[in-house]
């Protein structure tokens, strides 16, 4: 197991922004139906995700989220898109 990398980095900055390079699982079954699971910290729907450990892919960071969320185990197909900007800016609730 990789170390947290995000744990590690707080515990040297603390409550401080930080830059953070995470990945979403855009998964459909034969319907069209989008897999969502309820966020325990904020109670929104969301696509499995999380963020990229140190020597981590994006696509071995998808890998491992959506298996450890749902427990399904899958193939990254292709990379949509990278996103950045204000749009896309998170504060966690404990700050």
């Amino acid at each position: 197991m990789t170390v947290n990398y995000v744990r590690w980095l707080r515990s040297y900055v603390g409550h401080q922004r930080i830059l953070q390079l995470s990945a979403s699982a855009f998964i459909t079954d034969s319907r069209g139906h989008v897999l969502l699971g309820q966020r325990a910290d904020v109670m929104l729907w969301a696509p499995p995700s999380g963020v990229v450990q140190l020597g981590e892919t994006p696509a071995k960071t998808l890998v491992r989220e959506v298996q450890e969320e749902t427990g399904l185990y899958v193939e990254v197909e292709r990379l949509i898109g990278l996103y950045t900007g204000r749009d896309f800016e998170w504060t966690y609730p404990n700050g």
